[in-house]
């Protein structure tokens, strides 16, 4: 019974996303949604209505299985494509799950993030038995790199750019 009274994921994920930005009225914001592909649902904006209602538009139900977080990354790195640096930017990746990237995407995504000096952070939304991101351990069991968030949380942790998790 108590599984039934959890918040869905994507519930606790478009609530953080909302308190995140309304707390960021200076920022600018752009939003991809994925799945097996990337979609651009909003170009730059700092209009508040605007950032809120694309974040409310993900309550469509449950995503698919499938994840392509290779080509989501390069589609929100995309954004800074031709726009002059004046200040921090950050790729936030909201996820329930990793990725295992192929050596060509892991490739762009590390010369397009170092191009664009873009920060990632990743809010980890972890399922109850899920072994997470195993932050705070000094030694990760020797398979770690099976499971698929952990294998992306350790090519983060190596493109040489400033990375955050939370879970």
């Amino acid at each position: 019974r108590a599984a039934e009274s959890r918040e869905s994921k994507g519930k606790v994920a478009r609530q953080m996303l909302s308190e995140f930005a309304q707390q960021r009225p200076d920022d600018r914001f752009g939003m991809v949604v994925f799945s097996t592909l990337p979609m651009r649902v909003l170009g730059f904006t700092q209009k508040p209505e605007i950032i809120q209602a694309a974040i409310n538009a993900g309550n469509i139900g449950r995503g698919l299985s499938e994840t392509n977080i290779a080509l989501a990354l390069q589609s929100a790195l995309g954004f800074f494509e031709d726009r002059p640096y004046t200040g921090s930017r950050i790729v936030l990746l909201v996820s329930d799950g990793g990725d295992r990237l192929d050596v060509d995407a892991r490739d762009r995504i590390t010369q397009l993030a170092r191009k664009h000096r873009v920060a990632f952070y990743w809010i980890y939304i972890r399922s109850p038995r899920s072994p997470g991101l195993m932050l705070g351990q000094q030694q990760p069991p020797a398979d770690a790199d099976a499971v698929p968030e952990f294998f992306l949380h350790r090519f983060f942790e190596q493109l040489q750019v400033p990375y955050r998790a939370y879970e």
